[in-house]
């Protein structure tokens, strides 16, 4: 069956059955640059509907053939169908169409007998198993342009995707286990190894190679993709461990992790050199375990506009690596999953699974130009409720067998915005005021509003406000604990990634309390209690303010880092008044209370003695000493 869905998925347009009685399988599809539909499979009807004057009108024999097929846009007519085979097995497993309207089919084939065209590069088929074959179809599907087999003498070889690239040169891959495959000289790897993947593109007319190389050991190449440049886009499965199996120097993930892994690689233009490549599995480098029971198979690539490779699979691996902004990031059982790569393979850009509680797939990811990919692939339940996810509106939202299909949508030029711009704090006693600009890249949609992390180490970062400001106020802190902040801007896609900062509240220290004064010869010492309050940091020192009034505490000594001073070059017997006040990096505090006292020391001698005589007594008089030591002198 064919269905044609509108952008939205919410209703079908058009719908049609294709086949007869047998058996039909459809495994490639195309549209041209008018809408019209081209398919490819496999048939084992008798009857199948043919186009007068097609390629080949009957069934050619053997346990099926491969079919080629043209609708019409609103698929109501059938432009074209043929079948395509010999009296063996045939299975036609891609489809492409140049802008001319020439189609390209590619498949496989066990039969000696295929039409293949004269002066084609391959015209018969070599070894006695299986031959991969490529078929350029007239615009009308009424001829062979050129028909050829493509192969080795080895168990065999199988053709499982064809592109056709600008110049009308048709790219096939595949895997083979055949040494003498036809490989070009200066291709990317000349050498057999077993079950090697291949990449083969023909010269337009089909006559020769353009270029032809082995990819790797114990790969199979399930799709292909032309991209910008010309380069060539790979993907599929590999059992190969690093080192067997080619990963750039940056790859996403460089190991292998299960039993058997996806890829994606790219070759350039020319087949000759290898620009990128990375496995894509069960990935240690998220910190996830290794596990050799795990598997993955990647089903179809594309790229975008920025090279970015863009792949479907599946996996049943928990540790399948998916983004933060993924649709969903738990694997039930098998999951389908879609995953879009950085233009250098080491990154992911963007990765998610798709999938309910039994086993999901996806078989093929497509982008339709303004901005919306597409994926498809098949569901599975044997239980009588199931949970694909399914969105409001959609075509159908029903699961109806064991098996249904499935059509999922993402928008493609909508991202997770960036960190926002210019994120400050600053402190009060017991707060953290932040403020922030909006970022420079908003995903290319609206920003919602701003999420909010703290904690008190980079790593314990919880969600603790959202604001639709562009400043937040967090209080309720405790004085002298550093917090870690983190500020993500949210559009409808999700969280982006956050700008960080730190910052520590303090205030200045309370006031010290006077504890108490030793009175010495010309000095005072002078001790305190720290005050109850510090501010929040004990680096903090002390400021003693001094003088012989309570009005005029004119001398200081600063930067007193023990709760006491010694009070040094007093006059002995004046009262002094004094106060000390905390600091730290805030400043100084609130002064103490004010104190006095008064210096004690021995008086110097009375001045100006002198003697009187009396009757029978003598009278002594003399002034105070000059220096009395205290208050309170006796003679």
């Amino acid at each position: 069956f064919v269905y044609r869905m509108s952008p939205d998925l919410s209703s079908m347009k058009y719908a049609t059955y294709f086949g007869g009685g047998g058996y039909e399988r459809l495994t490639g599809a195309a549209v041209d640059t008018h809408g019209n539909v081209y398919l490819s499979g496999s048939t084992t009807s008798t009857d199948l509907p043919t186009t007068n004057q097609a390629f080949q009108t009957q069934y050619q024999g053997g346990r099926s053939d491969g079919m080629a097929v043209k609708l019409s846009s609103d698929l109501g007519t059938l432009s074209f169908s043929t079948y395509v085979g010999g009296s063996g097995e045939d299975l036609a497993t891609g489809i492409d169409v140049d802008n001319n309207g020439y189609a390209y089919v590619g498949g496989t084939t066990s039969s000696d007998d295929m039409p293949a065209t004269v002066g084609s590069f391959q015209p018969a088929m070599k070894g006695s198993y299986r031959n991969g074959f490529v078929l350029k179809l007239h615009q009308d599907g009424t001829a062979a342009e050129y028909l050829t087999y493509l192969g080795g003498e080895g168990f065999g070889d199988e053709i499982s995707d064809i592109k056709v690239d600008g110049l009308g040169r048709a790219v096939v891959v595949g895997h083979t286990v055949s040494s003498n495959f036809p490989v070009t000289e200066g291709s990317y790897r000349t050498d057999y190894g077993y079950y090697m993947g291949f990449v083969t593109r023909f010269e337009p007319d089909g006559s020769d190679l353009n270029m032809s190389t082995f990819f790797a050991n114990g790969t199979w190449i399930n799709a292909t993709h032309i991209g910008i440049n010309g380069s060539i886009y790979l993907t599929g499965w590999t059992v190969s461990i690093s080192g067997e199996f080619p990963v750039s120097w940056n790859a996403f993930d460089r190991d292998l992790t299960g039993n058997m892994d996806g890829f994606v690689s790219i070759l350039d233009g020319d087949g000759k050199k290898l620009l990128h490549s990375t496995y894509l599995g069960h990935n240690e480098l998220a910190g996830n375990p290794p596990n050799h029971e795990y598997l993955e198979k990647c089903t179809d690539i594309t790229s975008d506009s920025e090279g970015r490779a863009i792949v479907g699979g599946m996996t049943d691996s928990s540790g399948f690596p998916t983004t933060a902004d993924a649709f969903d990031r738990t694997r039930a059982a098998r999951d389908g999953f879609v995953t879009i790569f950085s233009s250098d393979l080491s990154t992911l850009y963007y990765s998610t699974l798709i999938g309910g509680h039994d086993e999901d797939r996806v078989t093929g990811v497509a982008l339709d130009g303004n901005g919306w990919l597409y994926a498809v692939g098949d569901t599975y339940n044997e239980r009588p409720i199931h949970d694909f996810p399914t969105t409001e509106g959609a075509f159908d939202t029903t699961f109806n067998s064991q098996y249904d299909c499935f059509v999922v949508r993402f928008k493609m030029d909508s991202f997770l915005p960036g960190p926002p711009n210019n994120l400050d704090s600053y402190f009060g006693d017991t707060f953290i005021n932040l403020s922030w600009e909006e970022p420079s890249y908003n995903g290319n949609e609206p920003i919602i509003d701003y999420h909010i992390y703290r904690g008190t180490t980079p790593n314990s970062l919880v969600l603790i406000g959202e604001t639709g400001n562009m400043w937040f106020n967090n209080t309720g802190l405790s004085k002298g604990t550093t917090y870690h902040f983190s500020v993500r801007a949210r559009n409808q896609v999700g969280a982006g990634e956050g700008a960080k900062t730190s910052n520590t509240p303090y205030s200045i220290p309370g006031p010290p309390q006077l504890k108490e004064t030793i009175r010495g010869n010309s000095r005072l010492n002078i001790s305190w209690h720290p005050p109850s309050d510090n501010g929040g940091t004990p680096d903090m020192g002390y400021n003693l303010y001094y003088g012989t009034s309570m009005d005029s505490l004119t001398e200081n000594v600063s930067k007193i880092f023990v709760p006491w001073h010694d009070l040094k070059g007093l006059q002995n017997g004046i009262k002094y008044f004094f106060t000390v006040h905390a600091f730290n990096h805030m400043g100084e505090g609130p002064p103490s209370g004010i104190g006095n006292s008064t210096p004690l020391g021995r008086p110097t001698q009375p001045r100006n003695l002198t003697a009187r005589p009396m009757d029978r007594s003598v009278m002594l008089s003399w002034e105070p000493p000059e220096n009395p030591g205290s208050e309170g002198v006796t003679y």
